[in-house]
């Protein structure tokens, strides 16, 4: 199905499917990262409802997705979940590759964290921050626990609130898949590394190329 130019069409879907999905960006006009403890906590909460619900769905809100000139998708809205995401999501990987699941991290990386860039030829982000953040997110998230970039010092309120949101991420994981991983069975990690595909979101784009099955 085709939705026509300016046609605002609503779908759901997995929140961590949008990101593995799409390549995004937020505008230079939306605001810088602004969660606070209680908005990080409460996302992750629900997410680790998510993991011990039966539902097949997990309804968070919205974020909106339109098509910039550059011929990204722009994040309108929802990008402060979608970059808190991002940083469970890092999170994740650096714990597997703290205890030597180097194919499972490997693959969240693949899957949310980043794309290749063939016109460019190298890896890029598959979330890019406005100006003010995007550099601190690339190196303090998403650049490994080997880099030397994750050392960078947060200038600004809003790299000290990501800083600490990826704290939390990271106490979280520990508490999540620490025992998953005791239990040593393949079903319990992959209900862990696909709990974020099916936690979904409404989610409004304006594109004049929607294509069904996206």
């Amino acid at each position: 199905m085709t939705a026509g130019k300016g046609i605002i069409r609503a779908d759901q879907q997995g929140i961590g499917s949008v990101l593995r999905l799409y390549r995004l960006t937020v505008p230079p006009n939306q605001r810088d990262y602004a969660w606070e403890e209680d908005h990080v906590e409460d996302l992750f909460q629900d997410f680790a409802g998510a993991i011990d619900s039966d539902k097949p769905s997990y309804f968070l809100g919205t974020i909106v997705l339109t098509q910039g000139e550059s011929g990204l998708l722009e994040v309108s809205d929802g990008q402060q979940r979608l970059a808190t995401t991002s940083i469970l999501l890092a999170a994740m990987r650096d714990h597997f590759i703290s205890t030597g699941e180097d194919e499972l991290a490997q693959s969240l990386e693949n899957d949310f964290l980043f794309t290749y860039d063939r016109e460019a030829r190298c890896r890029v982000p598959k979330l890019t921050l406005n100006v003010d953040d995007r550099q601190f997110f690339l190196n303090r998230i998403l650049a490994r626990p080997s880099s030397p970039e994750r050392k960078e010092e947060a200038k600004r309120d809003s790299h000290r609130k990501i800083d600490f949101a990826a704290k939390i991420a990271a106490k979280l994981v520990r508490e999540l898949l620490a025992p998953l991983r005791a239990e040593h069975t393949d079903s319990s990690i992959n209900k862990a590394t696909i709990m974020l595909p099916q936690v979904h979101q409404q989610r409004s784009r304006t594109h004049s190329t929607w294509l069904a099955g996206t």
